[in-house]
């Protein structure tokens, strides 16, 4: 605004200060005024006062839980005044239990499996066995012969060709027998390069026969000597003996060597071995697979790899195998690395067994028993005839099993009878299995009277189909009654093991198997017990302190007042009705029914009451529904004589009040006997309507916008609309204006309310003598649209009332009327305002007398600025007198 008040001075002014070209000094200087008048908008004002009261506003005051609900009101579209609408429950009694009984078996009958078939093939991999071959080397160190001096060499003795250079033992033990000796303390010691180790001579309790050199002798005596961390050469060990006596040959005694049978080969070097058909021992080893119980190969393929250690070296070995699964031989004399071909072998969780046996050379070669050869068995299956799925893990024939379901309070607690009419069940089904692999299914249910059944095609096509019960007569709706509905899936069964047989299957895929049953369940009549609803020793009744509305209306019009200067103080409501509606669904058989009791409500320090204690309501039997438009405002009008009670809570409309208002209530249903109530369905539906009725008592409270406005009037203070407001906008086609930034604590403090957003006051000393050539400037304050109208809809007569300088020697108060009141500025005055802060005081003055907020609500003024000039012309220069010229480039 600064900006364009600054640019219309200096378009008015027009000044172009201009020196002469000649070197003579001209006489005088003088700018000619033009008796011109120049007119531009410096804002345009727009403001809502939905933003401060509306739907949205109201509705966010009610406590968040509660049922209440906030509408725009306006009743057969023709109100010119804002009104809203405040529907608030009392109480509800359902009577159409059909949607109970829908929802007990609308979730439980979406059912779906997914089968995952599990892949049939597998690769599998065993450590052999081949202690056999160690026990062979070890049969290669034997030595023996007679004893003629205390210290031999031994050689071993191996059979053909076979030899050795040593063998390093992890334990065991050499076993040295002589056949006899005369020193009970003789011993035998073995030594090797540094490498010693002996043991002592022990008689022996069953003499040990050995035949060695073409002898046969009986030895007496063994001594075991420790082979751990040892070894055991061919050539170059020595044998010392202690304490056995040495004869003539004649006499000679004998002794014989071995490595004992448990002795363990850690390593074998330089062997030269040979060996055929060589049974190892039986390896095994668990194969599961998981849901899978058994299936049939069609046609598969086998792959046996003999892996050997690198570290063996000079070893040449095959192998041939018998193998068998889970009891079933699978192959016999198969060879290794071969590929072996396996149809019609059934395929199952269980043991997997080897059976190996090998051809083994070995040359001058290294044999590390630490590392050992692996046997991979690699099955690839191409085609299965069959596959049986296990069926504790896919439940298929108890997939629609469900738990009896307890019958919902809101049903038992009103209905002791229920009788069904012919009803549907619309049945989709998919089953993905391929084809072959039908399934059908059989549900039934006591409580719904039905045995049908349905087929479930293969092929992963969506069937759609419909099932129907029979009429059903004499439910017992008791509290915890049990609704039953149960199924079976029948599906191809492996008779002897259960498990289910499915053919065309694909190993690793998964399928599916789903049913949604949609029941729409008919009654056609039910027995309601209307006593236990209500009676007048259990009434329906208000929390204690009341029912808390959240309607403050202090608070309500708070964003209001804040723009308006303390409207809230001035104003009072005429009328704000209540109306209590007590509904009977159109039910005969509840016409001699009524509702008793009472219903207050207060502020906190007023109350009306609405009921008196038990004061009887009147069922109304005519609907009452509220009729929205396309912008859910409510358009039918709510009549005093359609209810069953009203009354006026204009008391309650105290803005200063600190409490919301609350709603006490105490109503219970009479009439009803003792006998239960007969409804028939078309009691409620015979109209064709589809919504469900109940019986209720709702209060709507209607709050119309429609004050009176007290003694004195009210005011309006433009100002507070104007400032910080971003409804604030330009004139047509200048940009807005800068907002001030930085820090505002460097603007001085008489500054700060500166209706112009300005830090100070406007250098004019450049321009003073122009501005004489402004003859006055005026303020027009046009209305385009104004909030505030009369109960026709017009516009109030409205004042306008200003002071520029309030509070300072120039204050000069004015007041206009309101439309396109028009404020006028001398020349001093705007020098004034250039030079002082401007914080004019412009107020709209309301009359007493009825005021209305309008539908639209909005505030649309218009300030435009008007500068006439003088036809005088003003001098501002002469030879008499020197001024000071600035020209602005």
């Amino acid at each position: 605004m600064k900006r364009n008040f600054l640019i219309a001075v200096g378009a008015i002014l027009g000044a172009a200060l201009v020196t002469g070209c000649s070197w003579k000094l001209p006489e005088k200087i003088s700018l000619k005024g033009t008796g011109a008048s120049y007119n531009f908008t410096v804002a345009k004002i727009q403001k809502s006062l939905n933003e401060y009261i509306g739907v949205d506003t109201i509705q966010a005051q009610l406590p968040a839980e509660s049922s209440m609900r906030v509408f725009d009101y306006n009743p057969e579209g023709l109100e010119t005044s804002q009104e809203f609408l405040v529907k608030v429950p009392l109480m509800t009694v359902p009577i159409d239990m059909s949607s109970y009984i829908q929802e007990l078996t609308m979730d439980a009958l979406s059912i779906k499996q997914e089968v995952e078939i599990p892949s049939v093939s597998f690769d599998q991999s065993v450590n052999l066995n081949v202690k056999e071959l160690a026990d062979g080397l070890n049969g290669m160190v034997k030595f023996g012969g007679p004893l003629i001096n205390a210290s031999m060499s031994i050689t071993g003795i191996p059979e053909d060709n076979e030899s050795f250079e040593y063998f390093e033992y992890s334990s065991g033990c050499m076993d040295i027998y002589l056949e006899e000796i005369e020193d009970t303390t003789a011993s035998v010691e073995l030594s090797s390069g540094g490498l010693t180790s002996n043991a002592d001579f022990v008689k022996l309790a069953t003499p040990v026969v050995k035949e060695f050199l073409s002898y046969s002798v009986t030895l007496n005596y063994k001594a075991s000597i420790n082979l751990a961390g040892k070894r055991v050469s061919m050539n170059g060990m020595q044998l010392s003996f202690t304490g056995a006596k040495l004869t003539s040959y004649e006499g000679v005694k004998l002794f014989y060597g071995e490595v004992s049978e448990d002795s363990v080969i850690q390593k074998a070097v330089g062997v030269n071995y040979s060996i055929k058909d060589m049974a190892l021992t039986k390896q095994s080893s668990d194969i599961s697979f998981d849901g899978l119980s058994e299936a049939e190969i069609g046609k598969g393929t086998l792959l046996a790899k003999l892996q050997i250690p690198s570290e063996w070296t000079g070893v040449n070995l095959n192998c041939t195998y018998d193998l068998s699964l889970a009891g079933e031989k699978w192959v016999e004399g198969g060879k290794v690395n071969w590929t072996q071909e396996i149809t019609n072998k059934k395929l199952k969780s269980g043991t997997l067994e080897f059976a190996p046996t090998i051809n083994i050379d070995v040359e001058n070669g290294t044999i590390d028993f630490e590392k050992l050869i692996t046997l991979g068995v690699q099955l690839r299956v191409n085609s299965v005839n069959y596959v049986e799925v296990d069926s504790t893990k896919y439940d298929f024939a108890n997939m629609v099993k469900i738990d009896p379901i307890t019958m919902p309070d809101e049903v038992s607690q009103y209905v002791t009878d229920i009788w069904l009419d012919e009803s549907e069940f619309k049945v989709t089904t998919i089953n993905t299995f391929p084809e072959g692999n039908d399934i059908s299914v059989k549900l039934k249910s006591e409580y719904l009277a039905l045995d049908d059944g349905f087929d479930i095609p293969a092929g992963g096509v969506e069937k759609t189909s419909t099932m129907k019960t029979n009429a059903f007569d004499g439910y017992k709706a008791t509290k915890n009654a049990k609704l039953d509905f149960d199924g079976t899936v029948n599906l191809a069964k492996n008779e002897e093991t259960g498990n289910y047989r499915l053919v065309n299957i694909e190993p690793g895929k998964k399928y599916e198997l789903s049913i949604s049953v949609v029941p729409e369940l008919k009654w056609k009549k039910m027995k309601i017990d209307v006593s236990k609803i209500n009676t007048s020793e259990t009434p329906i009744a208000s929390p204690e302190g009341g029912m808390d509305t959240g309607l403050n209306f202090g608070e309500l019009l708070k964003g209001l007042d804040e723009k308006t200067s303390g409207l809230l103080n001035q104003i009072s409501i005429d009328k704000l009705p209540v109306f209590i509606y007590a509904q009977n669904p159109g039910i005969d058989a509840l016409n001699h029914l009524a509702v008793k009791g009472n219903v207050s409500l207060t502020n906190g320090s007023k109350t009306v009451e609405v009921l008196k204690e038990n004061q009887a309501l009147e069922l109304k039997t005519e609907s009452l529904k509220l009729v929205t438009d396309e912008k859910g405002v409510v358009t039918n009008r709510i009549k005093a004589e359609d209810a069953s009670a009203s009354a006026d809570l204009a008391p309650l409309f105290d803005t200063s009040a600190t409490e919301s208002i609350k709603v006490d209530y105490n109503l219970n249903i009479t009439g009803a006997g003792t006998e239960p109530m007969e409804i028939a369905y078309d009691d409620l539906f015979g109209d064709g309507e589809s919504e469900p009725k109940n019986l209720e008592v709702v209060a709507f409270v209607e709050i119309p916008l429609e004050l009176t406005v007290k003694e004195g009037g009210a005011t309006i203070n433009v100002n507070d609309f104007i400032k910080n407001s971003a409804a604030s906008e330009p004139a047509e086609g200048e940009s807005a204006p800068e907002s001030s930034s930085g820090d505002d604590s460097a603007v001085p403090d008489e500054w700060k309310d500166d209706l112009l957003s300005r830090k100070g006051p406007v250098e004019t000393k450049d321009y003073e003598k122009a501005f004489d050539i402004i003859d006055s400037m005026s303020v027009t304050l046009t209305s385009f649209e104004f909030p505030f109208v009369d109960s026709d809809g017009n516009v109030r007569e409205l004042k306008l009332k200003y002071d520029l300088f309030p509070g300072t020697e120039a204050s000069d108060p004015q007041e206009f009327e309101f439309n396109k009141a028009t404020i006028k500025l001398s020349a001093e005055q705007i020098k004034t305002v250039l030079q002082k802060p401007f914080n004019p005081l412009i107020e709209i003055v309301i009359p007493e007398g009825p005021l209305c907020l309008s539908r639209a609500m909005n505030l649309v003024t218009k300030v435009d600025f008007n500068v006439s000039t003088t036809e005088e012309p003003v001098v501002i220069w002469s030879k008499d007198q020197l001024i000071e010229m600035v020209t602005n480039n």
